[in-house]
């Protein structure tokens, strides 16, 4: 986190309290996001059977909405409705960085 990934930075400064920056001029920037398990499963099974490797789907958003997002599922972690795959994944991730803070 801090330097190479806002999900990362987002989630650990939202699990520290330590307040989630993002300047007005980026608010609306959209990214896209791929869950790097999803690569990796797509890699290994190429390796069990060869053919083209396919990235799995991209998910866009604004990065406003994904701080919203990432405040919302570090508050409510435990009963927050998942929305689609991203979410799930998002959830996860949050998840398993506040096992390794703890």
């Amino acid at each position: 986190p801090n330097y190479n990934s806002v999900i990362s930075t987002w989630i650990v400064n939202a699990l520290n309290n330590s307040g989630l920056i993002l300047y007005d001029n980026a608010k609306n920037i959209e990214m896209e996001y791929i869950y790097v398990k999803d690569v990796c499963n797509n890699i290994i099974s190429c390796l069990d059977s060869p053919k083209n490797i396919l990235l799995p789907k991209c998910h866009k958003i604004k990065l406003f909405e994904l701080k919203e997002l990432i405040l919302g599922m570090v508050e409510r972690q435990d009963d927050y409705i998942l929305s689609n795959d991203f979410e799930y994944n998002l959830l996860q991730t949050i998840k398993s960085y506040k096992e390794c803070l703890t």
